[in-house]
């Protein structure tokens, strides 16, 4: 067998090889129950304090994390000496919307959040 040959052999086994994994991980994940995607509009604070009660299932786990660096990208927006997203804001703002959370249950997540913040921004304008 030519290089030539044994190239475009071996080559053909990696992309075959390739195309049986993909179809295997695609059949799995369609098997699998999926989850609704977030939206910023419907998810909830039950949703956020369900999610953070069970910090080893990886895909609750990452939705309470992408609704904390949200509401803490929201906050740093009215920090008066620059953005300030570092681990202290976020530890901050994760506790924060824990406590939000607690006391509106029903309430969108971002809903809550915002006003939060209003009534802080307004009260530091007053």
């Amino acid at each position: 067998m030519t290089g030539e040959a044994s190239f475009a052999l071996r080559w053909s086994v990696a992309v075959s090889v390739i195309i049986i994994v993909g179809l295997l991980y695609a059949k799995e994940r369609r098997e699998q129950p999926q989850t609704a995607p977030v939206s910023l509009t419907t998810y909830s604070c039950r949703d956020f304090l369900t999610d953070v009660a069970k910090p080893n299932d990886a895909e609750r786990l990452l939705r309470s994390l992408m609704m904390v660096s949200w509401a803490t990208g929201f906050a740093a927006s009215y920090e008066g000496k620059g953005v300030r997203a570092d681990q202290a804001a976020f530890k901050l703002v994760a506790t924060s919307l824990g406590d939000i959370c607690r006391a509106q249950p029903q309430a969108p997540v971002v809903a809550a959040f915002v006003s939060e913040v209003s009534k802080l921004v307004n009260a530091k304008t007053n």
